[in-house]
C-alpha cells in the first residue's frame, strides 16, 4: 500500500511540474513538505468522503470539502512564504 501511495504522489508531482513548470526542488524542503501535506491531506479527506457516502451520510461530505479547502489554502500560503524566504536567502 505504501508503494502505491508513493507512486501516486510521484505521478501527481510530475504532472504538476509538467503543466505549471514549477520545480519543487527549487522551492526548498519546507515548501516541498507543504506540497506533500496538501497531496496527502486531500487524499485522506477524499477517502473519508467516500466512506461517508457509503454510509449514506451525504451531507457530511460538505464538512470534509470545507476542511480540504481550508487545509489547502493554509498549506499553500505556508509553501509560498517558505519558498519566498528561501529565494531571499539565495
Amino acid at each position: 500500500m505504501g508503494a502505491l501511495a508513493l507512486a501516486i504522489v510521484l505521478v501527481v508531482i510530475h504532472l504538476i511540474q509538467r503543466e505549471t513548470g514549477i520545480r519543487f526542488r527549487n522551492l526548498g524542503w519546507q515548501a516541498g513538505l507543504a506540497v506533500a501535506g496538501i497531496i496527502i491531506g486531500c487524499t485522506v479527506l477524499f477517502s473519508v468522503s467516500l466512506g461517508l457516502v457509503s454510509f449514506g451520510l451525504h451531507w457530511a461530505t460538505a464538512i470534509t470539502s470545507i476542511v480540504a479547502f481550508a487545509l489547502t489554502t493554509w498549506l499553500t500560503g505556508w509553501a509560498y512564504r517558505c519558498a519566498a524566504q528561501d529565494l531571499r536567502r539565495g
